[in-house]
């Protein structure tokens, strides 16, 4: 017909095919990101899944209070250099302090009872080494707290250490005579507290007041239950006694802790 316009025609057939193209082009847009959608989530559950089932080789989930206990992953088989303080810090609340700690050591003692741990036991009250044998027992004794009624707090080392399952007595009279050498030899105090300090040594005073000992979990969470035991302050796994800065609570201290008390003969 001689009225019809093939420009007019043309036209309407580019619109058809550049719709259909963007149609086209929308189309697989939206494919791409549904598949793009499904590739994260299906990476999102299998990250999730990846930290949940996460196992350690003693097959517990990794991060749980039972892999600390156990000595998985601590910072101290990653940087050997480094030291921890055992014990509440200048300020802390005592009693809160105890009670968070004691929960601790029951969860381990639960979870890795066998597990050898070293940790720093506050008395009740201040005892002899006598007396301080006997609360301990037959658990290995590696360092002795003691405060004499004038210089204060001050800590020793073990000589010679004895062996888990023998009486301790040795190792804390051996301290009190390394005690009395320190006394004698190092201190700067006037002659007549060195004499008190001297006197009090040599008769066996009722200066102790915590140990630093090494035993599994079940030995050290049986030991708390004495009454004679105020706290026994577990170290993180990992950590030696010649990398603990040990802080005992004294059997005074009732509310806040308090600073100027001696640190582990160990460290530094």
């Amino acid at each position: 017909m001689s009225g019809a316009n093939p420009e007019g025609g043309n036209h309407r057939g580019k619109v058809r095919s550049v719709g259909l193209r963007e149609r086209g082009a929308f189309i697989r847009l939206t494919a791409l990101g549904v598949v793009l959608i499904a590739v994260l989530v299906a990476v999102g559950f299998g990250v999730a899944a990846l930290v949940t089932n996460r196992r350690t080789d003693s097959g517990r989930p990794a991060g749980s209070v039972a892999d600390r206990c156990a000595g998985n992953g601590t910072s101290a088989s990653v940087q050997p250099a480094i030291a921890v303080v055992v014990g509440p810090a200048v300020g802390v609340d005592v009693p809160s302090y105890v009670q968070d700690r004691r929960s601790y050591l029951d969860t381990c003692a639960a979870a890795v009872p066998d597990r050898r741990a070293v940790a720093v036991v506050s008395l009740a009250g201040y005892a002899n080494p006598t007396g301080a044998a006997a609360v301990i027992g037959q658990v290995s004794v590696l360092a002795v707290y003691v405060e004499l009624p004038v210089g204060g707090p001050l800590a020793v080392q073990v000589p010679r250490p004895l062996a888990a399952g023998a009486n301790q007595g040795p190792s804390l009279t051996g301290a009190y005579a390394t005690l009395l050498g320190q006394v004698t030899q190092a201190r700067t105090a006037p002659p007549a507290d060195i004499d008190q300090e001297r006197t009090a040594l040599e008769q066996g005073c009722g200066c102790v007041y915590g140990m630093t000992v090494a035993a599994p979990f079940r030995t050290l969470a049986s030991l708390a239950k004495n009454q004679a035991v105020r706290l026994v302050d577990v170290a993180p796994p990992g950590f030696e006694p010649d990398r603990i800065s040990a802080r005992p609570v004294l059997p005074t201290e009732l509310g806040t802790a308090q600073p100027g008390l001696a640190p582990s003969p160990f460290a530094g």
